[in-house]
C-alpha cells in the first residue's frame, strides 16, 4: 500500500506485475508493424484490434496473460483526435476527464457518429453543434482539446504522463485505483491525513510510531490479547479500565499527567474506547502544525515512559514530558532545518527585453487561462532591431486549454502573423520552455501539444523563423497582451502600434 493510503508505500506485487504485462500491451498498441505485433495478430485478431480481442480458451499462456494485463490499458487510456474519422462519439473514451473518458450526455446524434464530424472545417470545432448537442461539462471538455490543420490520425495515448506514453509506475497507480473498494470521500480524507502525517518534521521512528498506533499495531493489552496471548487486559498503570491505544496514549491518568501544560489540547475530549485515528486527524485539524508535532512527540514519550513502567518497574515520575518533548524537537529540527537566515540568498537581478538583430524581427508571445469565463487568451507583439513595435494581437479563444497547449497555440498564431505581414527573418520568443525545447528538437510527442506543435513545424521548414525560450520578465508585454485577450469579446489587431495599456511597458523595453 501506499504511504497515502496508511501503508509504508511497499508494492502490491499482484498489481505490479498487472502494470508490467500492460507494458507490453502498450507495445502492441504503439508499434503494430513490429514483429511480436504482426505475429499476435494473425494469431489472435486478425479481424479486429487488441483492445477488442477476446481471451480464447485454446490460446497461450503468454495471449492470456496480455489479456489479464490490458484491464489497465483499458482504464487509462483515451484517443487523442487527430481528423477524428476513427473514433465515434458514443462508446469511444476520448475526453480527457477521467475516469471514464466518455461522454455522458443523452445521445442525440447517430451512434455511428464520429468525431470528425463536429468540424467545420480541418482543424476548427462546430461551436454551435456541439453546445446544442452535448451537455455543458461534456461541451467544455471537447472544445479543450486542440485540433490540427494537418490530416493527422486519430492516436491512443497514456492519459496519466504528460508524455502521454505509458509508464509502469503510472500504470501500477491506475491499476491500484481501479482494484480499491474504499469509500472515495472517506478515503479522500485519510489520503489527506496519512500525507499530512509523513510530511511532519518530526523523527522517522516517531511517524513509524503514530502509524502503528493508528493501525492499532502497538503492543497494548488490550492488542495482545486479540493476537491471542493470555494476558490480562487491565491497565497496568492505572488498574482502571482496559489498555487499549486511546487508553494507553490518551486516557490513562498518566498519561494526561504527562499532557500537563498543554494549552493547545484544551476542549479537545476523546474516549478510550474510539479509533484512535479519528483522534489524530481531529487534532491535526485543529491544532497548527507546530503544535501537532510537539503532541506527537509527547506521545511517544508517554509510550516510552508506559514501557519503562511495565517492562522495567520503574519510571521518572518527577520528568517533565512537555518540556523534554519540545526540548527534543527543537533540538532535531535545528539540526535537520537550519535557520534560512544562515543561507546564502542570491540577489534577483533585473532582466530586459533584449533586441533582435539588425534586419531581424522580434515576435513575443503569450497565452493566460481565464476559467471563470472559460476563455484562453493569446498575446503576440512584433518589435524590430530598435525596439519599435510593427504590429500586435489580442485573441480571446472561447476553450480553456492546458497551459502548455494554449502556449504552443500562441507560438503558432506568431508565426501566421509574421507571415502574414511579411515581418521575416523572425525569432520567436516564449516563456513555455517544455514547448519550445520540443519545437527546436522537431520533436511530435503523441500529447495534445504535439497536434500544435506538428502545424509549426510544417510552418518552420521552409521559413527563416527560429523559436528561442525567454523568461517571464522578459515577456511582460505579450503576457499583458495575453491578459486582454482573456477578457475580450473579439480579436484586435494593431499595425505599428500597440494598445495604450501596454505603451509604459513597451517603453520599459525600449532600448534603441
Amino acid at each position: 500500500m501506499g504511504k497515502d493510503v496508511g501503508g509504508l508505500g511497499f508494492r502490491d506485487l499482484l498489481i505490479f506485475n498487472k502494470a508490467l504485462i500492460a507494458k507490453q500491451c502498450w507495445k502492441l498498441i504503439s508499434r503494430p508493424n513490429s514483429l511480436t505485433a504482426r505475429v499476435l495478430k494473425g494469431c489472435y485478431y486478425p479481424n479486429t484490434s487488441f483492445l477488442v480481442a477476446k481471451p480464447l480458451p485454446s490460446g497461450s499462456m503468454i495471449w492470456k496473460g496480455l489479456i489479464w494485463g490490458r484491464d489497465i490499458i483499458e482504464a487509462g487510456s483515451r484517443w487523442r483526435i487527430g481528423n477524428g474519422s476513427s473514433v465515434k462519439i458514443y462508446g469511444d473514451r476520448w475526453l480527457p476527464r477521467p475516469v471514464t473518458f466518455k461522454t455522458v450526455s443523452p445521445q442525440i446524434l447517430d451512434e455511428h457518429t464520429t468525431v470528425s464530424d463536429l468540424f467545420i472545417s480541418p482543424g476548427v470545432w462546430d461551436m454551435t453543434c456541439i453546445r446544442a448537442s452535448f451537455h455543458v461539462d461534456d461541451a467544455e471538455a471537447i472544445l479543450s482539446l486542440p485540433l490540427s490543420s494537418s490530416d493527422l490520425p486519430d492516436r491512443l495515448i497514456w492519459h496519466f504522463e504528460k508524455s502521454r506514453d505509458y509508464y509502469v509506475r503510472s500504470g501500477y497507480q491506475v491499476g491500484c485505483d481501479w482494484m480499491s473498494q474504499a469509500s472515495s470521500s472517506r478515503l479522500g480524507r485519510l489520503n489527506d491525513w496519512w500525507n499530512y502525517l509523513w510530511r511532519l518534521r518530526i523523527p522517522p521512528k516517531i511517524k513509524h510510531f503514530i502509524w502503528k498506533a493508528c493501525h492499532h499495531w502497538l503492543p497494548t493489552l488490550v492488542n495482545l490479547a486479540r493476537s491471542g496471548v493470555k494476558t490480562d487486559v487491565l491497565c497496568s498503570q492505572c488498574k482502571r479500565k482496559a489498555e487499549t491505544t486511546c487508553h494507553a496514549l490518551w486516557g490513562c491518568p498518566k498519561a494526561k499527567h504527562n499532557r500537563t501544560g498543554c494549552d493547545f489540547l484544551v476542549g479537545i475530549w476523546w474516549g478510550d474506547e474510539s479509533h484512535f485515528q479519528d483522534l489524530m486527524v481531529l487534532c491535526a485539524n485543529k491544532l497548527a502544525s507546530r503544535d501537532f508535532e510537539i503532541f506527537c512527540v509527547l506521545l511517544w514519550r508517554t509510550w516510552f515512559k508506559r514501557n519503562q513502567k511495565v517492562h522495567g518497574n520503574w519510571c521518572d515520575t518527577s520528568e517533565d514530558v512537555l518540556g523534554w518533548s519540545v526540548c527534543f524537537l527543537n533540538e532535531f529540527q535545528n539540526t535537520n532545518w537550519p535557520d534560512e537566515k544562515h543561507k546564502n540568498v542570491a540577489q534577483a537581478t533585473k532582466m530586459n527585453w533584449v533586441n533582435p538583430d539588425v534586419g531581424t524581427f522580434k515576435v513575443n508571445t503569450a497565452a493566460v487561462s481565464n476559467g471563470n469565463h472559460y476563455k484562453t487568451g493569446i498575446g503576440v507583439i512584433v518589435r524590430d532591431h530598435k525596439g519599435l513595435v510593427m504590429g500586435a494581437i489580442t485573441q480571446p479563444i472561447l476553450s480553456l486549454y492546458s497551459p502548455q497547449v494554449a502556449k504552443a497555440i500562441a507560438i503558432l498564431k506568431g508565426i501566421q502573423f509574421a507571415m502574414e505581414k511579411d515581418l521575416l527573418p523572425t525569432v520567436i520568443e516564449s516563456d513555455a520552455k517544455g514547448v519550445v525545447e520540443l519545437i527546436n528538437r522537431g520533436v511530435t510527442p503523441c500529447s495534445d501539444v504535439g497536434v500544435i506543435t506538428t502545424d509549426i513545424l510544417a510552418l518552420l521548414a521552409t521559413r527563416p523563423i527560429s523559436i528561442v525560450y525567454s523568461s517571464r520578465p522578459t515577456n511582460i508585454v505579450a503576457v499583458k497582451l495575453a491578459k486582454i485577450a482573456s477578457l475580450a469579446t473579439s480579436s484586435k489587431i494593431w499595425v505599428n502600434s500597440a494598445p495604450l495599456s501596454v505603451e509604459n511597458l513597451v517603453r520599459g523595453d525600449y532600448t534603441c
